[in-house]
């Protein structure tokens, strides 16, 4: 443990910073690049991991979501610690005091949430939108306007309604696409003239292979999963996407709605085993189409090449209709990236039979993707999560293939850690996180590589605002840049990692700055 002076020591340093960052450019610049006038910056948070008012303590004719249900089958290892959102950090009934904090700490431009569908449509149809829901969010929106933020809206994070998870299996079922394009219709309808930019939907890769692939871990946890309900979800997802997105048009044509549209997608980026090895350059470009499987369809309205040679008639086709509404249906293009991924070539025999058998460990991408490489060593250095490395290159990379892949703009999506035991911690302890400065150092790095070569980036939202439900893995994990307890009515305090980022983005201090001394730490 810290000696208590030391702690004290260090949150007096971080506390300076605080201070340093006060006073916030009126354009945002690292380390000397200047970046664009309309330039998005902002964190990130969820419905169901922040707001409350869910589950058992549901408000206002809130209905039930999967992970509501998901998170209430106590015993069964779903959540750690059997931990539920029904309270999480109760941003139902503090958001007027958490935006203007937000703004403090971070001197950002834009606040990106997510909306839970079961609060505007309870059951998840109809055309009547649930009145007490799109007042609370239209109070959210307003108040982060009243703060100096604009405000992105997602349409959808992996909380879909249980009433269409009961009608008909929720995302392998085409008819959710129809009930999509519903919702988010209703949605605009209710918000359209507040919400400055337009999120379809959150990670489909995610939420499709964690809830509806084999051995699900996430809501819904589909019973008897397999391949082909992974790649139905996927292919629906992309649906409902392309008709929000329809949607989106229309209603700006008709000036209902204003701002950008986009898709937040993630995908861990490959580093090739052995650089110098042909066949393993060959497996990084197999891994890559399996894990950006989503860009193709977004540019040109149909899977890639080598994504569809493999799964062949496992993955569902689109129409000539669908695919000419796919094609083009974003603005821009969010990147979530938390971790790269060691990528080799299999042998032979481990590549035939992986080609012929969906129970071979390699299936479906055929490649060796790894932690580790062939002499030991990790892809990058480890947080809490077993998922989450601070790799050298994963933004970069990711938006470099993106871009040579025909992706037209992007942002740097989710992106951020769990720090080690982070949760153990004293609250003076908590607070002083320079493993995480260190995280967002790369960070840095990398946006300040994709503006060196030109590439069309356009924003950046570190995950998250504050910590809260880190969906199976519980409240254990903590990946927020500003302190905040489950619980009610709980004290929010910004982390030395919120005040980092506000001083670089604001100019006043080199993203890669020794900002700790380093005698005593």
């Amino acid at each position: 443990m810290v000696p208590c002076e030391m702690v004290a020591r260090l949150g007096q340093l971080a506390g300076a910073l605080a201070l340093l960052a006060t006073r916030v450019a009126a354009n945002y610049v690292i380390d000397g690049h200047d970046l664009p006038d309309d330039f998005v910056f902002g964190c990130g948070t969820s419905a169901y991991q922040i707001e409350g008012a869910t589950g058992t303590q549901a408000k206002d004719g809130k209905g039930v979501s999967i992970w509501d249900t998901f998170a209430h089958g106590k015993g069964l290892g779903h959540i750690a610690l059997d931990a539920d959102g029904d309270v999480a950090v109760d941003f139902y009934h503090t958001y007027p005091k958490d935006l203007p904090l937000f703004k403090e700490a971070f001197g950002m431009n834009q606040y990106d949430f997510t909306i839970s569908w079961t609060r505007i449509l309870p059951n998840g149809t109809g055309h009547t939108a649930n009145e007490h829901g799109v007042d609370f969010y239209r109070n959210v929106v307003k108040t982060a306007h009243d703060n100096g933020m604009t405000a992105a809206c997602t349409i959808y994070h992996w909380d879909l309604p249980q009433a269409l998870q009961d009608k008909y299996g929720g995302w392998v079922d085409k008819r959710v696409v129809a009930d999509f394009k519903n919702y988010a219709d209703v949605l605009m309808g209710s918000l359209g003239d507040l919400c400055d930019d337009w999120i379809s939907m959150n990670e489909p890769r995610t939420f499709c292979t964690e809830g509806y692939g084999p051995d699900p871990v996430s809501a819904p946890a589909l019973a008897n999963a397999t391949y082909e309900t992974q790649y139905k979800c996927y292919h629906n997802a992309l649906l409902a996407h392309s008709e929000a997105h329809d949607v989106f048009k229309k209603k700006k044509k008709e000036g209902k709605v204003k701002g950008r549209f986009g898709i937040k997608i993630d995908g861990q980026p490959g580093v090739p085993m052995d650089p110098r090895s042909e066949a393993d350059r060959l497996a990084l470009d197999q891994h890559h189409a399996f894990e950006f499987w989503e860009v193709p369809p977004l540019v040109n309205g149909s899977y890639g090449e080598i994504f569809a040679n493999y799964l062949g008639d496992a993955l569902p086709k689109f129409t000539a209709e669908e695919s000419k509404k796919l094609a083009g249906s974003y603005d821009f293009v969010a990147f979530d990236a938390y971790t790269s991924i060691w990528v080799g070539a299999l042998d032979s025999q481990d590549e035939h039979d992986c080609k012929r058998n969906q129970m071979s460990n390699f299936y479906p991408s055929c490649v060796n993707a790894s932690n580790y490489n062939n002499d030991g060593y990790l892809i990058g250095v480890p947080t809490e999560s077993n998922w989450n490395f601070r790799a050298n290159d994963t933004i970069f990379t990711g938006l470099k293939y993106m871009h040579e892949h025909g992706i037209k703009a992007y942002t740097v999506g989710e992106n951020g850690m769990g720090r080690r035991n982070e949760s153990q911690l004293y609250l003076a302890e908590r607070i002083v996180d320079p493993e995480r400065v260190d995280w967002y150092r790369s960070t840095f790095k990398n946006m300040k590589w994709a503006l060196e070569a030109k590439l069309p980036l356009i924003g950046f939202t570190p995950w998250s605002c504050l910590d809260n439900l880190e969906w199976s893995e519980g409240y254990g994990i903590k990946f927020g840049l500003i302190d905040s307890p489950s619980g009610y009515n709980q004290t929010r305090t910004p982390k030395m990692s919120a005040a980092y980022i506000k001083a670089v983005m604001s100019g006043q201090q080199h993203s890669q700055y020794p900002y700790f001394p380093m005698s005593g730490v």
